[in-house]
């Protein structure tokens, strides 16, 4: 089974912080949902949710009309419609284990 950096075994649902492949070299904290275990590399799928940036709302739209039109099906909008103050997406990428911090396990 994958390990993470500290060499603690992953498993699924942990909680964990690092660099996915995706990313840009961008920090993320999320969940671990897959693993593939006897591969060193490409190991882990982590999913996470992440705040955008407000798109600007056209004349006569609503902001589930804009969402919804801009490719970003799996948001949520805080703050109520039609002034919301940000908008959260799910994000998800793979990874490899060893690039990892285990932050809280589902049991511990």
């Amino acid at each position: 089974m994958p390990h993470y950096i500290d060499g603690t075994e992953a498993k699924l649902g942990d909680v964990v912080r690092g660099v996915s492949y995706n990313t840009k070299g961008k920090e993320v904290v999320g969940t671990i949902v897959q693993i593939t275990p006897g591969s060193d590399t490409c190991n882990c799928i982590i999913t996470w949710i992440e705040s955008i940036g407000l798109p600007t709302l056209p004349d006569n739209k609503t902001w589930n009309e804009v969402l919804y039109n801009s490719g970003l099906y799996n948001v949520k909008t805080v703050g109520y419609p039609p002034n919301p103050v940000s908008v959260l997406t799910i994000q998800q990428d793979y990874g490899e284990c060893k690039a990892f911090t285990l932050l809280k396990r589902e049991n511990d």
